[in-house]
């Protein structure tokens, strides 16, 4: 906000607030994990083995995946992390309590919608909840809703 200060010099004030989770007009964040405090991890070599199995994406880098050529843009970062805020990519982990996921929101075809591509990459997301036993998290829904549980994979219906 702007402000006169006793010199009459102008200048602005800035109020330091909270950082807020990802919201963008062009990416999806999602976040694979346990629970809200990163209690239980899995060895990395056994969710490599799993994310094999899927064809949309593909190993990029040790814990990296990106989608394969019939499948729109994500990339998918295996994490070892003190807190969902707070962590670093690392190629070293042996362990994995977090799973970041970035998708696009650029639609490639007139028929596209936001609706279908956002079902692309969450029925992905779900599968691979269900084999971690794991929630899956929209980091900051279109209406401001932040760590917004979509699925949780230990809930039976």
């Amino acid at each position: 906000m702007p402000y006169r200060n006793r010199t009459g010099v102008r200048g602005w004030l800035f109020r330091w607030q909270p950082l807020k989770k990802m919201y963008s007009p062009f990416y999806f964040y999602f976040n694979l994990r346990y629970d809200a405090e990163l209690s239980e991890s899995k060895p990395v070599e056994t969710i490599k083995s799993w994310l094999k199995e899927f064809k949309q994406i593909q190993e990029t880098q040790s814990v990296s995946y990106e989608n394969s050529d019939h499948f729109p843009w994500i990339k998918i970062t295996l994490l070892n992390a003190k807190s969902d805020d707070s962590w670093a990519e690392e190629d070293s982990i042996t362990e994995c309590n977090l799973i970041a996921i970035v998708g696009s929101k650029h639609l490639y075809h007139p028929t596209e919608t936001l609706e279908i591509r956002y079902l692309q990459y969450v029925d992905l997301l779900k599968k691979i909840a269900d084999l971690l036993n794991w929630e899956l998290i929209d980091e900051e829904t279109e209406d401001g809703i932040e760590d917004y549980v979509i699925y949780n994979s230990r809930i039976k219906k």
